[in-house]
């Protein structure tokens, strides 16, 4: 039963013992540092704050704002209760705001990883999201990262019910996540489709919602990808009271094995050899170092910045011989002109020295980029089409390693002998470009196109029939509100556009037409 855990709201006073997963609503950081303590580390903690609403008209807007309302609890929580915990977003979004969510999603984990959070994503009712919606969310399945999951809820009426696959186990209905991390945010007896009452209580005895668990579980077991499942719900929420397992649980911890004899769900911490390409830079393959070694599965969690104090070409000379035992992943020369040396999935010899504040394994866990730069006493300025190039491709490096603000560092940070590495380089200025706010061109074309239809006197509407029809005819810019005409006791509406006039019967809208000025 060691994949059945308990979902929480606010607070439960009882034995926990120690599941594979428990779930955490609206508690507390002391409060989870409490239930840490009792599950121990290995037990995965899954925290949501429920949301009054959930907007999505703006929806990377939406999700910076979301993690900046939490982002002082997040941290604490991660700081008291330890590396495994993750954190939720929204909730049971219905199917016709997928393109919405995938957005939200996806920006969410990148500000996540930014600050080296963990993510639960989806956490989708039963039965969704439709099958041909799993291409829409795509997006935000490609942005989790290793130690983020996939949320799904399970509910069913009866014992029956759980070998109905869309209720119970549809990730074996899904191409789409073979092999992606799962969890159960919240599973139990409820009204599926309009069988059953809610909650166990109304259904059946303890014995009985008992043996439903321990057959979910196997369900569950027999699953390597998922992580395991929370019964909704213990706490201090009395709309609950129907769901409220707590007469059973101490049955359901007494069925828990060893922790130390479970297996543990294997969490990816190697890394394709992929090289990182950021739009706008230019890149050179030609040369390359053999001057690294494996990662040896190590995450990668830091960049470190260099500069060469030297020419480009007696860079990759020195990198190139073996003899000189030093390296680099990618070397950025004045042109701004990326030079790719070591793929990502290897470890480069650049901050290995016994000195390093990275030690032991620096190499291991970092990615390093030299910026080529003169050797003193030369103080040149930094190129800007060099400072340029050094953002873009070291932003997508942070984005695709999730790595934190301030696991970005000079070498001079991690080993005291470097003192000036790199030397005159505009470093705060560095971070604040890495991790500043992406502009997002859509909302502010948008914005625009609304103030540039109100300057005109007209409301915009961009589901309105009459723009999307004069845009498909070419018919320009509208010339003024909509307005009703009644013709032989018939309503008609029109709108003037630069190229024409748009009208239709009112109430009939599939037949819009046009005629010319």
């Amino acid at each position: 039963m060691d994949k059945i855990g308990l979902h929480i709201i606010g607070g439960w006073s009882g034995n926990l013992g120690k599941p594979r997963v428990i779930k955490l609503v609206n508690v507390s950081a002391q409060y989870a540092a409490q239930v840490r303590g009792q599950v121990g580390p290995q037990t995965l903690v899954v925290v949501r704050w429920i949301e009054t609403e959930q907007p999505l008209d703006n929806p990377a807007a939406r999700a910076q704002q979301f993690v900046a309302r939490h982002q002082s609890e997040m941290l604490s929580m991660r700081s008291m209760s330890g590396p495994n915990i993750a954190f939720e977003g929204y909730n049971e979004v219905p199917d016709h705001l997928a393109a919405q969510y995938a957005v939200f999603e996806a920006e969410r984990l990148r500000i996540m990883h930014s600050l080296s959070l963990r993510s639960v994503v989806g956490n989708f009712s039963v039965g969704t999201p439709d099958l041909a919606k799993w291409a829409v969310y795509q997006p935000m399945l490609a942005a989790l990262r290793p130690g983020d999951f996939l949320g799904l809820h399970e509910y069913w009426c009866d014992q029956f019910d759980i070998a109905n696959r869309w209720h119970c186990g549809r990730w074996n209905k899904v191409p789409e996540l073979a092999g992606v991390p799962i969890v159960v945010t919240e599973c139990g007896r409820d009204q599926v489709e309009g069988k059953g009452k809610p909650g166990w209580r109304q259904t059946c005895d303890a014995n009985q919602f008992l043996s439903d668990l321990w057959a979910y579980d196997e369900l569950l077991e027999a699953s390597a990808n998922v992580l395991g499942a929370t019964v909704f719900t213990a706490g201090n929420d009395p709309r609950w009271r129907d769901f409220d397992p707590s007469p059973i649980w101490p049955h359901v911890v007494a069925g828990y094995s060893d922790p130390q004899t479970y297996p543990q769900m294997a969490v990816p911490t190697s890394y394709p050899a992929q090289v990182i390409q950021a739009p706008g830079v230019t890149y050179d393959y030609r040369n390359q170092s053999h001057n690294y070694e494996s990662r040896q599965n190590t995450p990668v969690t830091y960049l470190v910045m260099h500069d060469t104090e030297g020419s480009l070409s007696a860079t990759l000379s020195w990198f190139a011989n073996s003899n000189s035992q030093a390296s680099a992943h990618d070397v950025i020369d004045e042109s701004g002109v990326c030079h790719h040396l070591i793929d990502y999935d290897q470890a480069a010899w650049h901050a290995g020295g016994p000195t390093s504040k990275l030690n032991p394994g620096a190499n291991l866990k970092s990615i390093g980029v030299e910026l080529v730069y003169p050797a003193a006493p030369a103080n040149p300025p930094w190129p800007q089409v060099q400072l340029a190039a050094a953002v873009l491709h070291c932003r997508e490096i942070v984005r695709a390693f999730a790595i934190a603000r301030d696991h970005v560092v000079r070498h001079a940070d991690i080993d005291p002998t470097r003192r000036t590495d790199p030397r005159n380089f505009p470093w705060q200025w560095f971070l604040d470009q890495l991790y500043a706010p992406e502009v997002n061109m859509d909302t502010i074309i948008e914005s625009i196109r609304k103030a540039a239809w109100a300057q005109g006197g007209t409301v915009y509407n961009p589901t309105a029939a009459f723009p999307a029809y004069a845009r498909v005819h070419n018919l320009g810019a509208p010339m003024g509100p909509e307005t009703d005409t009644t013709i032989d006791g018939c309503t008609y509406r029109w709108q003037r556009f630069a190229n024409g006039i748009v009208y239709a019967k009112v109430g009939d809208w599939a037949n819009v037409g046009h005629a010319s000025w």
